[in-house]
């Protein structure tokens, strides 16, 4: 299949590609006359990913889906580039603009009506696997506060702060700096966990990310960088529960 495809689009260079938290294999694929990513991945989460590129072709700058096939419990999923550089490499040459830029990003991607949208997150099922996934939680990869109250009181936080009520809008589920790319337009990659759910899914990890990038650069982060993002986002009073929240159900996965 893999070497069918090779021939098919004239493939000249295979590259793998090291960037990235994810154990998919990520591969840079090109030829004389434009480039493709190849993902291979048992994580389910490829199918949603797949029906976002879809959905938001034309909508938005994001991979179209060129090829998607399943063998043997393996997904191999062939897209094309998104031209930009990563976000957190703006940071170096300007870490307000990049923030403004960051914020902006999600804007637009929020902006998108919800209607009919082919992605719904459920947070009770979103709850529940967060509970079966306590076990297999690497926790080399959890945040300071997470390691120390402990995965079972975190559990019992995040249960608690539930929220009642959500404000629904199209999230990205993983919108951190690396996930979003500049160039001649605002790029989005890696949306297997996009769905319709409360803005407070991205605003609470884009947060993190933001925090993140700016203290791998070597410099201090400010509150007025918080702030600079929620006032170019559109948001006065930010909901410390909600982001709290989102920020804890992202321990789990």
């Amino acid at each position: 299949m893999f070497e069918e495809w090779i021939r098919k689009y004239e493939i000249a260079k295979v590259t793998e590609n090291q960037v990235g938290c994810s154990e998919d294999g990520v591969y840079f694929l090109t030829n004389n006359k434009q480039n493709y990513y190849l993902k291979i991945s048992r994580n389910k989460e490829i199918l949603n990913e797949v029906k976002a590129y879809r959905y938001l072709e034309g909508k938005l700058n994001v991979p179209k889906v060129y090829e998607f096939i399943e063998k043997e419990g393996q997904h191999f999923l062939l897209m094309s580039e998104v031209k930009g550089r990563m976000l957190y490499e703006l940071l170096k040459e300007d870490i307000q603009g990049t923030i403004k830029l960051y914020a902006s990003a999600l804007k637009m991607l929020h902006e998108l009506p919800i209607e009919d949208y082919p992605i719904q997150r459920d947070l009770s099922e979103w709850i529940q696997t967060a509970q079966k996934n306590l076990p297999n939680v690497d926790l080399d990869t959890l945040e300071d506060i997470t390691k120390a109250r402990g995965l079972e009181a975190t559990f019992e936080r995040l249960v608690a702060l539930r929220p009642l009520e959500r404000d629904l809008v199209v999230c990205h589920g993983d919108f951190c700096m690396p996930n979003v790319l500049v160039g001649d337009q605002i790029g989005f990659i890696d949306l297997g966990r996009s769905g319709v759910d409360d803005r407070y899914q991205d605003i609470a990890l884009a947060l993190r990310s933001l925090k993140t990038n700016i203290e791998m650069i070597h410099q201090p982060y400010l509150e007025s960088y918080t702030m600079l993002f929620l006032e170019t986002y559109g948001i006065d009073k930010i909901d410390e529960r909600k982001r709290e929240f989102y920020f804890l159900l992202d321990e789990f996965y």
